[in-house]
């Protein structure tokens, strides 16, 4: 998997939430829980961006933020 990076969300419901707003932007992510994740928040969750370039994490990060849905953190590196 080529990850560009993972969004740290504070519930699957928010990355289920996310992952839909993302994929009708042409964004493809893959819901995750790793050590990254757990070391925020322990029962976060992550959505990582697979698919694309650092400007899908920019825009996916916009459509994340203007949906409302809070970012924990960010974790970002290619080959995640």
């Amino acid at each position: 998997m080529n990850t560009n990076c993972i969004f740290v969300l504070s519930s699957v419901t928010y990355v289920m939430k996310a992952e839909r707003l993302l994929a009708n932007a042409g964004i493809y992510t893959s819901p995750v829980k790793t050590g990254e994740v757990t070391k925020v928040r322990g029962c976060g969750y992550g959505l990582a961006v697979t698919s694309g370039n650092r400007t899908n994490c920019e825009r996916a990060r916009a459509i994340i933020e203007q949906n409302g849905i809070k970012i924990l953190s960010v974790t970002e590196g290619k080959g995640l």
